[in-house]
């Protein structure tokens, strides 16, 4: 089941939750909004504009955030990492990272774009890293890798479209080390440190491969929010009239141990919008269209 999946404040992407990690949205903190993967913002770590609502902002100098290990961030077999970018420059800047360098053999999974290769978006492992040609301007754009444990080639994403992988060096197969390591968005920080100078939204980390039909929808959901605002006597939901099919639905975690709950109240149109005002439970953090 396909949902478009939203936070208050709103931040809405459009997702299978199955399998669903970690969900850093960076609106003002480093909160995950999917379970317990919080970080701790470290150096001069600021937030910008993002895609919907506000953006983590790395300075490229000191500034990364720092998330604690954990037994599900072990992610040995599959893993889809999922995120926006806004580069600021052409260097080395580093999204995610856990295990440090590629070169000394304990690196779970990182992820980031390069200066070399046509502005690489590329993926590093234990031993090795593969990549693809990446954008030539300073703009947002979305980025998804699937990958697996010995798969010869992970499968690379920008803008919903596939790349190949055309680039590498060292280890020529996917190999995720299960590294105890702290992760870290922004940069990779260790025995060699990269400070990303980037803009980066909607974090999320998936130990599961996305299909090709996923990594699509979530790029072009986005163009059809369900959106959240303030209202008199708690929150309204509005969402386009095209998706009248649509069940809304809302709970206070993503946990899977939670179930999703319907939404009660009348929808009235408003413009090209369907609008729910006032019947809105508003201590429930995340509201999700199910779209059949």
């Amino acid at each position: 089941v396909f949902a478009l999946i939203c936070t208050t404040p709103a931040t809405c992407v459009a997702l299978d939750t199955n399998g669903l990690v970690a969900w850093w949205t960076a609106d003002g903190n480093a909160q995950d909004a999917a379970d317990s993967h919080s970080g701790t913002l470290s150096g001069g770590v600021g937030f910008a504009s993002g895609v919907q609502g506000q953006a983590f902002s790395f300075n490229g100098t000191d500034s990364y955030v720092q998330v604690p290990d954990a037994p599900d961030l072990h992610l040995t077999s599959a893993l889809s990492l999922v995120f926006w970018a806004k580069r600021q420059r052409f260097g080395i800047d580093i999204a995610a990272e856990k295990g440090g360098d590629w070169t000394l053999g304990g690196t779970a999974f990182g992820v980031g774009l390069h200066s070399g290769n046509s502005n690489m978006f590329y993926l590093f492992y234990a031993g090795g890293w593969q990549g693809t040609p990446g954008v030539n301007d300073l703009e947002w754009h979305h980025y998804v890798i699937v990958a697996q444990q010995g798969q010869a080639h992970p499968r690379f994403f920008v803008d919903g479209a596939e790349r190949a992988a055309i680039y590498g060096e060292g280890l020529a197969s996917v190999n995720f080390y299960p590294s105890t390591a702290p992760l870290h968005l922004g940069a990779q920080v260790g025995s060699y440190t990269y400070y990303g100078k980037l803009q980066l939204d909607d974090m999320m980390i998936l130990n599961r491969s996305l299909s090709f039909d996923e990594v699509r929808t979530l790029y072009l959901m986005r163009l059809a929010r369900l959106s959240i605002a303030s209202a008199d006597a708690g929150v309204a939901l509005s969402w386009p009239t095209n998706y009248d099919t649509g069940i809304l639905e809302a709970k206070d975690s993503l946990s899977s141990n939670l179930s999703w709950a319907t939404v009660s109240g009348t929808a009235q149109i408003s413009g090209t919008n369907f609008v729910l005002t006032n019947s809105v439970n508003a201590g429930s953090r995340f509201y999700r269209l199910r779209l059949p």
